[in-house]
């Protein structure tokens, strides 16, 4: 058969304007269509469009066009296996020769991505009338009204309990935030119940099972995480200037700043330790659609520490990604806005939600990483003889503090140590007690509860929504008394935080060696 692209290789920047125009066509016909138009052009767009069709050509199975004759485009579509016909390529956004073939193939085969993503308008809480089909980009459709949902025919990630694949299967939203805008997804509108981080998928055993340092550590994990994620693992953002945002912590894939350029996150953080822990999972969310993260989670000394990403300022573990070139090499990604929007797109969104849906080594690691922010944390110097760990000692203290890091990481640790925010705490809270004595061995709850006066006072004054968010963790888990929105399933017999001195039991098992 003749190369439908006369064997010439097409990248970004490519002059056969021609040929990148019969891609381009090619491509939004195979359902990838986040391609503005067939302009000639081989830019952004279209780039990320190849990368998306490479991906999804080396899948065991692909959508195929099986029914012509239905209205709306996702029901015209049926599942086949690709068998021998599976791309064995890079995911590298380069149009070579095996590229090239898997477009004939798909072509003549009338293939088709096997993920679509509609909107949809709702009424008494079913899907009314299809707004739009098939859509890619994060602002394809700006409007916060539709409700989002996939059909996946791929089944890459599994589906979840009580649907079958190729189901429309709830996604997310459309939300706008000063500049930025994008999807998310919340519970319950938007989540799957078993999507909640309970302890049996956390932890990886049932509450009534857990050991008491695995309980308190877990109530300080989750009532955080009820801030951040609203305790559901795919509850996802992508709307703001961290591109997205997942896990207890919501850690960050990036931090936009003004003039478009990105900092490291957080989120490259946790997925470098994934890599670690669980390779299959980490490569089902990320090897395979040709990304990788450019830090690695070993340490020149061949140690699992994450010491390349730690940063011993703030502790935290940061990075950012790597994208796959044709070579099959994993090349740093432009640390710009435009690049890293790549990330905000439904079908990227879509695979942070199933993954924290479906891939259970994803979960378990998330548990690990929130427990190494608290361990980090505490480890630091409070005045120069103590540590945090050793003033801060109740399940509420370490909560607060927990949420206080994630959102104003200096006010806690700065240097290295206690930022000058948490010092004044200790501070404030000495003069509210006449004796301490040196060790802390020896303070009584009347001093834990002069820390804890002292945080709720600093809290106050500390600026954005933290007075509001604090005072959530502080009566976590409101919803255990009354009325329970999120439709959590966490039985209310966990309890509430502990602020009794030294109620905090920290579970260290498992726990990679410290970076520092």
């Amino acid at each position: 058969m003749p190369d439908r692209y006369e064997d010439v290789d097409l990248r970004r920047g490519s002059s056969r304007h021609d040929l990148v125009q019969r891609l381009q066509r090619d491509l939004i016909e195979l359902g990838f269509n986040g391609i503005d138009k067939a302009d000639g052009v081989f830019g952004r767009l279209t780039y990320w469009a190849v990368r998306d069709f490479q991906a999804y050509a080396a899948m065991e199975h692909v959508a195929v066009v099986a029914s012509p004759g239905s209205s709306i485009y996702a029901d015209q579509l049926g599942r086949a296996a690709t068998g021998a016909a599976r791309y064995q390529g890079h995911v590298s956004g380069v149009v070579d020769q095996a590229t090239r073939a898997a477009l004939q193939i798909w072509l003549a085969s009338r293939w088709r991505c096997p993920v679509v993503v509609e909107a949809w308008t709702m009424a008494g809480g079913k899907r009314a009338s299809l707004v739009a089909e098939n859509i890619w980009r994060h602002d394809h459709v700006p409007s916060s009204t539709p409700r989002m949902f996939v059909v996946d025919l791929s089944d890459h990630f599994g589906h979840p309990e009580n649907t079958s694949v190729g189901d429309r299967i709830v996604l997310g939203d459309f939300q706008k935030y000063l500049q930025w805008s994008g999807p998310r997804s919340v519970p319950p509108t938007h989540t799957v119940p078993e999507a909640e981080m309970l302890p049996s998928s956390l932890v990886g055993r049932p509450l009534e099972d857990l050991s008491a340092a695995e309980r308190s550590t877990y109530k300080v994990v989750r009532a955080v995480s009820e801030v951040e994620c609203i305790g559901f693992y795919d509850s996802v953002n992508a709307y703001d200037n961290a591109f997205v945002s997942a896990g207890p912590c919501h850690w960050t894939l990036g931090i936009v700043s003004p003039g478009g350029n990105v900092s490291e996150g957080e989120l490259c953080g946790f997925l470098a330790y994934l890599k670690h822990a669980d390779r299959a999972d980490y490569d089902r969310l990320m090897t395979k659609f040709g990304v990788e993260i450019d830090e690695t989670w070993i340490d020149a000394t061949g140690q699992p520490t994450g010491k390349s990403l730690f940063n011993p300022d703030s502790r935290k573990y940061t990075g950012w990604v790597a994208m796959v070139d044709e070579t099959g090499q994993p090349r740093r990604l432009v640390e710009r806005e435009e690049d890293g929007n790549y990330f905000k797109t439904w079908h990227w969104f879509y695979r942070f939600v199933a993954a924290g849906r479906q891939l259970p080594g994803y979960r378990r690691a998330m548990w690990t990483m929130a427990r190494m922010r608290l361990r980090d944390i505490a480890a630091a110097s409070i005045d120069g003889q103590l540590t945090i760990g050793d003033v801060f000692t109740s399940e509420r203290a370490m909560a607060i503090l927990q949420r206080w890091h994630i959102r104003f990481p200096g006010h806690i640790v700065s240097g290295g140590k206690a930022g000058s925010a948490l010092r004044e705490v200790y501070a404030t809270a000495r003069g509210y007690v006449d004796s301490w004595p040196a060790n802390p061995k020896h303070w009584a709850q009347r001093h834990e509860d002069a820390l804890l006066k002292a945080l709720r006072l600093r809290v106050a004054t500390a600026g954005g929504d933290l007075p509001q968010t604090i005072g959530q963790v502080d009566a976590w888990p409101t919803w255990a008394g009354g009325s329970n929105p999120r439709r959590y399933q966490l039985s209310p017999a966990i309890g509430s935080l502990d602020i009794s001195r030294g109620s905090f039991k920290f579970e260290s098992a498992g726990l990679p060696p410290p970076p520092y």
